[in-house]
């Protein structure tokens, strides 16, 4: 038989696995411990207990409302090309273009870029260890624009919404602390100038209250997300809310 502490061991060295979105939606949520213990166990739970878990814990759109946010995605992704920017992945020429594309898949791509190049690829498929999680995303932009001849990566989450939500910053706040652990670990250079980890922004762009169209991605104001990442850390920490619910 396994020995007691040798199955301890193992379960200390696997790190709990949630997505981004998880822990978007625990503050969404307003901190409900149950939901997020749910959505870790894959509903697992959910399923013997409670009759018609997939509608009650479900955080899918209405269709008609998820063909709409996909047809704003497809607008702001044509008014990326009409900057100018290159497309590094050319979705569209791929037959499963609704398929994310792995984080070093495309920065092979970023590494040839001449510079002073504005390029941005969709749908960024990223994970990485943070506190006491492994955590997996998927950023719907990720943009390549320059300063003083400098890269900078602008990473973006669009929402069909007209509303600022504190969710959507930590979410894409949770992006930003993936990738600059990434970029930690593994550095990047592109056309052999490093990208820095301080080099990363964000932006939520969503429907704007005012004029009901949508927000532009390279205009809109970078977000100051020291107090989220703040408050992310000690959710994910080994005393924290989060590694106690599961």
């Amino acid at each position: 038989m396994p020995d007691e502490n040798t199955e301890n061991q193992e379960a200390q060295m696997t790190m709990p696995l949630v997505r981004a979105t998880d822990i978007a939606e625990y503050i969404r949520y307003q901190s409900c411990d149950r939901r997020f213990k749910l959505k870790y166990k894959n509903y697992e739970l959910a399923k013997k207990d409670i009759p018609f878990y997939e509608l009650i814990f479900s955080t899918s759109l209405d269709p008609v409302l998820e063909v709409e946010g996909r047809k704003r995605e497809d607008k702001w992704e044509k008014s990326l090309k009409k900057e100018g920017l290159v497309d590094l992945i050319q979705r569209e020429q791929n037959s499963e273009k609704d398929k994310s594309t792995k984080w070093n898949d495309f920065v092979e791509k970023l590494t040839n870029l001449s510079v002073g190049q504005k390029a941005y690829g969709r749908e960024i498929g990223i994970n990485g260890k943070l506190g006491e999680f492994e955590i997996s995303g998927q950023i719907d932009f990720v943009i390549v624009v320059w300063e003083n001849e400098q890269p900078k990566l602008r990473l973006v989450e669009c929402k069909a919404s007209r509303k600022d939500r504190t969710y959507h910053r930590v979410q894409v706040a949770l992006y930003r602390m993936l990738l600059r652990q990434l970029i930690n670990d593994n550095p990047i250079t592109i056309n052999g100038i490093n990208l820095k980890p301080k080099n990363i922004e964000c932006v939520v762009v969503r429907i704007d209250e005012n004029t009901n169209k949508s927000q532009d991605i390279i205009k809109s104001e970078a977000l100051n997300l020291d107090t989220i990442e703040a408050d992310i850390n000690r959710l994910i920490a080994s005393d924290g809310v989060l590694k106690r619910i599961i």
